[in-house]
């Protein structure tokens, strides 16, 4: 990345504010903040070196007993048979203490299967061997495992002794731990055999930590498409990245937290989170944070927002993110279109003003807020039209085709906004990280943050789970819907942000709350009607309602 780029820096107020209010907020009305944060694996390992006995026991302990009783909670009934498959980690010994309370509680029926010779010398063997002093069933077989034929028999006579009762099965075979085995060695081989026999099963699978083989960090399978798809995952500490970004939603399930309770816990996780800054959030937590309309407003300090693009073949994409910043509350729209028919627009949605290339320049001294990209092209007019705006406007939000011309301005750093919002989405994410879409997956969150510092910018990574990020601050939005993958959903959400930003709010917490409003809105949307055949078009009524808090 070119660091001559980046001349104008994001001021870290501007998340760091938000954050701030956004805790604050939490806290007064009695709400654990600390599932709003987020730690990485590393940031976990530090943690858990806090809070570790001598022998390490008691912690897992503690982690065992509380994972047994989220899965009591969701599952009551003492009928109910359990496959607990362990790992030959820490994490199978938090399987093996769930085992025992489980057993302890009145459950009937429980096995743990050892899906890889168990190591010695760690904190999991005295988990076994309490589980074994209360009188717990262990199938090792040869070697210390079981092999995946062993497990389907297992699991089909537990299907058949459990009074008619389904099986329930607890996947403690590998959670947060960066697997030193790989496809080929044998334990790997264990493992994955396991997975494959645990999903093939069609049994409700609970996660301890982290459902095996997912990336804790990234989401993403170590093996593509690999990993155990649960129904719930209960995690220690805080949600781990895996749990949000990349393909977790495929996996993860829901997602609780235990031991966030632990003495000076919000202190130390704050200590460790140094350097990260990374939070969770969704529309829910942020209603706070809604605009509000004053009473005596008028048009003129509503907010006044441009957007241009609509080349020819492209006109909608201008016209839904048009429409998106009318129904985000902006006072006036105009719309600028390298397209001659920009009449569409005043038939479609009459309110919203139409420019031409001949009079942008003026427009932007007029506007709060500019929206460059939507349908914009690649010609050598649309360059000259992203120039332009480039170079003028105050504060700027760059989507879809302006991406790809941002890249090429990186040549010529000379003038550049007070305020730049970026809205790539993974594939756009990698042209302006010189970066591979592979490897945008393999480390979204480095993604991000590249983009944010190389570009001084603060930077809306777009996927099933969006990114806000300045470089500083990383905020992780789990919202949406499956329908949303159709086109001009990202226009949307460009107008949304922009209309929001000219509206008065800081960019950074437009930017979060953009994203929020407009995952939500599909979420509703999705209720409403369904998730095939949703359309852009289809979340601005939903929009509009949960802009005010409806």
């Amino acid at each position: 990345m070119d660091p001559d780029f980046r001349d104008t820096a994001v001021p870290e107020s501007c998340a760091a504010d938000f954050i701030r209010s956004f805790l604050t907020d939490r806290s007064k009305k009695g709400i654990n903040n600390l599932s709003d944060i987020v730690l990485s694996v590393a940031a976990t390992r530090k943690i858990e070196q806090i809070y570790l006995t001598e022998d390490g026991f008691s912690l897992m302990d503690k982690a065992g007993t509380a994972m047994a009783g989220e899965i009591m909670k969701f599952y009551p009934s003492r009928e109910i048979p359990f496959v607990i498959f362990a790992g030959n980690g820490n994490n199978g010994g938090d399987g093996y203490v769930v085992g025992r309370e489980l057993i302890r509680n009145g459950y009937r029926y429980v096995v743990v299967v050892q899906t890889v010779p168990q190591k010695s010398g760690i904190a999991a063997v005295r988990a076994r061997e309490r589980y074994l002093a209360a009188g717990g069933v262990q199938e090792s077989g040869n070697g210390g495992c079981v092999d995946s034929v062993r497990i389907s028999g297992i699991i089909s006579s537990l299907r058949a002794s459990g009074m008619g009762v389904p099986p329930v099965i607890i996947d403690a075979i590998a959670g947060i731990g960066v697997l030193s085995a790989r496809p080929g060695n044998p334990d790997f081989e264990r493992m994955a055999a396991a997975v494959r026999e645990i999903n093939r099963s069609g049994c409700e699978t609970v996660s301890l930590d982290v459902p095996s083989l997912l990336n804790a960090d990234t989401g993403v399978p170590v093996v593509p498409g690999l990993a155990v798809r649960a129904v719930m995952t209960i995690t220690v500490f805080t949600k781990k990245p895996g749990l949000l970004l990349g393909l977790a939603g495929d996996f993860a399930g829901s997602i609780v937290t235990v031991l966030d309770q632990l003495p000076e816990f919000a202190v130390n996780a704050r200590r460790v989170q140094e350097g990260e800054r990374l939070y969770a959030m969704d529309y829910h937590d942020l209603e706070a944070f809604l605009p509000v309309r004053a009473r005596c407003a008028h048009k003129g300090n509503a907010g006044r927002v441009l957007l241009a693009g609509g080349c020819p073949g492209m006109e909608g994409a201008l016209i839904t993110a048009g429409r998106a910043a009318l129904r985000s509350g902006a006072g006036l729209v105009r719309t600028t279109f390298l397209s001659e028919k920009r009449d569409a627009m005043n038939f479609l949605q009459p309110e919203v003003m139409t420019g031409t290339p001949e009079t942008l320049r003026n427009d932007l001294g007029w506007c709060d807020c500019a929206v460059a990209g939507p349908g914009m092209g690649r010609s050598a007019r649309s360059f000259g039209m992203f120039r332009e705006i480039f170079g003028r406007a105050r504060t700027l939000v760059a989507d879809a085709d302006g991406l790809k011309w941002l890249r090429r301005m990186r040549d010529n750093p000379a003038a550049r906004p007070e305020n730049l919002i970026l809205t790539p989405h993974v594939g756009e994410g990698a042209i302006l990280a010189d970066r591979t879409v592979s490897e945008v997956l393999d480390d979204p969150l480095g993604t991000v943050r590249k983009i944010a510092e190389g570009y001084g910018a603060i930077v809306v990574l777009k996927s099933a789970t969006t990114m806000v990020s300045d470089g500083n601050h990383t905020v992780i939005l789990s919202t949406g819907s499956r329908g949303m993958a159709s086109g001009g959903m990202g226009d949307l959400l460009s107008g949304v942000i922009g209309a929001l930003i000219a509206g008065g709010m800081e960019p950074f917490q437009a930017a979060v709350l953009g994203v929020a409003v407009h995952g939500e809105a599909g979420i509703q949307s999705e209720k409403a009607d369904g998730a095939i055949g949703m359309c852009a078009g289809d979340l601005l009524p939903f929009i509009r309602k949960l802009l005010n808090g409806r």
